[in-house]
């Protein structure tokens, strides 16, 4: 019974554990998707003014094309027109069908701002689909809403573009805790190599810049320190006269003529 026990609370906390971190390699790629985000926000906001400026429909589908041609992984970007019910398409598409009807209206009525939609199937296509959207105001009132449609397999690049110094910072933040290697890589995403050697080279890395601490001063001929500060303003007055266009090893033969400094010691 206490065996049990045991096992259950182990397993109980090894899938919290678990969920942490897939929660935690999540928040990468949500970072990668804020871009998208930020551009609607953008978007919307352009709209906005044209609306409110009271210009016609064709500078606001101008606007709606730029972005889409700026943006190169969207499937399309849009604006759903909720007065006329009309939907303003790049890349263009005739399609019978008002607005209102759509789940989009539904979801925005109901909660008026940025949403992610559920994922389907584009019916052309056949490509795994999802869609971002942000609500269009205008007079305090919600006018419209656009939108881009992202195809899945962008996500995917995403994920991939997430530095592979990002997840070994997750990984060694869990793995410092005493959980799995194993477990912590296969969750994130890294192969167990390449976790291993960059770990390696870091260190190796680490160890070969590091060098000899500089100790913030340099010894004259008598044995009297001179600190760097000091040092930066002798540089700074031959620099403002004769030596103004010498280099790192001429300064330094000046330094040691002029100021009796040793270098070496």
């Amino acid at each position: 019974m206490a065996y049990a026990t045991t096992s259950n609370l182990l397993k109980n906390n090894n899938r919290s554990v678990n969920q942490m971190i897939a929660n935690q390699a999540a928040s990468l790629v949500k970072t990668g998707l804020s871009s998208y985000e930020d551009s609607l926000d953008q978007l919307a906001g352009l709209v906005a003014e044209n609306l409110q400026d009271k210009k016609n429909m064709q500078e606001i589908e101008a606007e709606i094309r730029a972005v889409h041609t700026r943006n190169k992984t969207l499937v399309a970007a849009y604006y759903m027109d909720f007065q006329t019910g009309k939907l303003h398409i790049s890349s263009y598409a005739k399609l019978n069908l008002d607005v209102r009807d759509t789940d989009t209206y539904r979801y925005l009525k109901a909660n008026p701002k940025m949403q992610w939609l559920d994922v389907y199937k584009d019916k052309v296509t056949g490509a795994i689909m999802t869609s971002v959207v942000a609500p269009v105001f205008s007079d305090g009132k919600m006018v419209g809403t656009v939108g881009y449609d992202i195809n899945l397999s962008t996500i995917g690049k995403i994920r991939a573009g997430i530095s592979l110094a990002e997840k070994i910072e997750v990984a060694d933040k869990w793995i410092n805790k005493g959980y799995s290697v194993s477990v912590v890589l296969r969750i994130i995403g890294i192969p167990r190599s390449t976790y291993y050697y960059q770990k390696n080279y870091r260190v190796e890395e680490k160890k070969i810049s590091e060098g000899r601490p500089a100790p913030g001063y340099s010894i004259k001929e008598d044995g009297k320190k001179v600190s760097d500060e000091q040092i930066k303003e002798f540089l700074l007055e031959e620099i403002a006269g004769d030596a103004f266009n010498y280099g790192y090893r001429k300064l330094t033969k000046v330094l040691r003529r002029n100021y009796k400094l040793n270098f070496r010691s």
